[in-house]
């Protein structure tokens, strides 16, 4: 996976070796008034990202570190924008944790690990103090993707034999799988969980082979599971590759990407579109700046951001530029405005997974050797 982004939330273990010397505060604006500043990373480690960022401006992330010839990774949050970064501890005895994502009450949600690889949902409250959601849930494995303003967070556990999304409720209920046809589909995966526990992500068909193509799809306030994938090759009047949802508003928008074209030998995606759906107006293929590349990776408020441009080979991206959707209305009618990030200084990469509802934006940067530094960007 080096020199390349992994599609977002997959559990990031590239490994480099490029020392890095950050500037905290090194910012690139546009045109348009965007400022990209990377966060600060005091120690030079070579490898560190933010995942999401609360309306209060705290942000998540993680970063990897050597430790006597291997890797280890390490939940951070950063207070401000302008702060240093601070460790979240794992569980006892865990050195690769990563936090996801954070709400408004400062719960934070993730996943921590030791050198077994036995995956472990965690959530750490606003103090900082982990707890172990594992036990709950059942199965081998088991990480936790988000967080929604009550608490009730999604993820998926593993074993025996498939993954499965599931809810954990804050009102004290215990966690269930969100529903899948067995029959249908080997796998599914979680992303987003807005207020009202509408919960986005993909489901893999099962084609016969067992890793099957991804359909986006999305679990209502009842749980009633839905597969867009259909209504995306309608829509768009063609047959797709791959579809998966990654972003969901509080007011029922869900955001995706549509993989139409893709080489069969290398792998590249030559065509990807990404799209607003709503049950009341179905699909919106939002501006992508005239790239044949583009997908809506995570919301915030009345805003999506995603990724434009580059090269796709699905599921990870090279050279890409960070795009993001705003809603407006235009004589009565909903359209999505675009604005690309300039790309910070030396940099040649970058992807947004989150941003808050003031329209703060958190993602990942990547240079030529592969070195990876986090970024907010405010306008």
């Amino acid at each position: 996976m080096r020199g390349a982004f992994c599609s977002k939330f997959v559990t990031l273990v590239c490994v480099i070796s490029v020392a890095l010397v950050l500037v905290p505060g090194n910012a690139n604006a546009d045109k348009d008034g965007y400022t990209v500043t990377l966060l600060a990373n005091p120690d030079e480690v070579p490898y560190i990202y933010a995942n999401d960022i609360n309306d209060s401006g705290r942000i998540v992330g993680g970063m990897e570190f050597p430790v006597g010839g291997a890797y280890h990774q390490s939940a951070v949050m950063w207070k401000k924008w302008s702060s240093d970064p601070v460790v979240l501890e794992g569980l006892e005895g865990h050195d690769y944790v990563v936090a996801y994502a954070i709400n408004n009450k400062g719960q934070v949600c993730g996943r921590s690990t030791d050198w077994t690889a036995e995956l472990r949902a965690v959530v750490w409250d606003r103090h900082g103090n982990v707890k172990d959601m594992h036990p709950d849930l059942g199965g081998w494995w088991s990480e936790m993707w988000d967080i929604n303003q009550y608490g009730d967070g999604t993820g998926f556990v593993y074993g025996p034999g498939r993954t499965r999304a599931f809810i954990y409720p804050a009102n004290g209920d215990d966690p269930y799988l969100l529903a899948l046809d067995t029959d249908v589909y080997v796998h599914s995966w979680p992303y987003e969980i807005n207020k009202d526990m509408v919960v986005v992500g993909f489901a893999r068909y099962d084609d016969g082979s067992g890793w099957g193509p991804t359909h986006a799809c999305f679990w209502d306030e009842d749980g009633k599971f839905e597969d867009l994938h259909d209504d995306i090759e309608d829509d768009l009047g063609t047959d797709c590759v791959a579809s998966k949802a990654w972003g969901v508003s509080d007011s029922g928008e869900i955001g995706g990407v549509a993989v139409v074209t893709q080489d069969t030998d290398t792998g590249i995606v030559t065509e990807a579109k990404a799209f607003v759906w709503t049950k009341e107006n179905g699909f919106d293929w939002v501006d992508s700046d005239g790239s044949d590349l583009s997908a809506i990776g995570g919301g915030g408020g009345k805003r999506f951001v995603g990724t434009i441009d580059g090269v796709l080979q699905y599921p990870q991206w090279y050279g890409a530029s960070v795009g993001v959707w705003t809603r407006g209305t235009v004589k009565g009618e909903t359209v999505w405005n675009l604005d690309v990030l300039p790309m910070p200084d030396g940099y040649d990469s970058m992807i947004a997974w989150r941003a808050n509802t003031a329209g703060r934006v958190v993602g990942v940067a990547a240079d030529g050797d592969n070195v990876w530094s986090a970024f907010y960007a405010t306008k």
